[in-house]
């Protein structure tokens, strides 16, 4: 994943990301921040695979997701009330599905608008 090899970025990652123990906190990534919500990417620290964080500002709280897809979808999260999001690998499209469309907000991250 190409985000992986650039820097760290200005939006420091809050302490409760950089201080659990299944994401390597060393290699957590900005995503960016959409509707109240920052997204970070992680390598994981307890496989090979990665991890997909979702930060909600206003109540403090984080949820991560990991996996290892090789191809495709590397890890779907969904917290409610906020809508299911995926991280891709480079170059991945995410597909209709029954529930509807998914919307790109950055290059590995998609939103499902359903």
């Amino acid at each position: 994943m190409a985000i992986m090899d650039t820097a760290a970025s200005a939006i420091a990652p809050p302490s409760v990301l950089t201080q659990n123990e299944s994401l390597a906190a060393d290699s957590i990534r900005s995503l960016g921040e959409f509707d109240g919500l920052q997204y970070f990417v992680a390598k994981s620290a307890e496989s090979s695979g990665y991890c997909l964080a979702q930060y909600e500002t206003a109540e403090q709280t984080s949820s991560i997701g990991c996996g290892a897809g090789a191809i495709g979808s590397i890890v779907e999260l969904y917290v409610a009330p906020n809508p299911v999001v995926a991280l891709t690998q480079d170059g991945h499209t995410m597909a209709p599905d029954e529930q509807g469309e998914w919307v790109k907000l950055t290059g590995n991250l998609w939103k499902h608008a359903g």
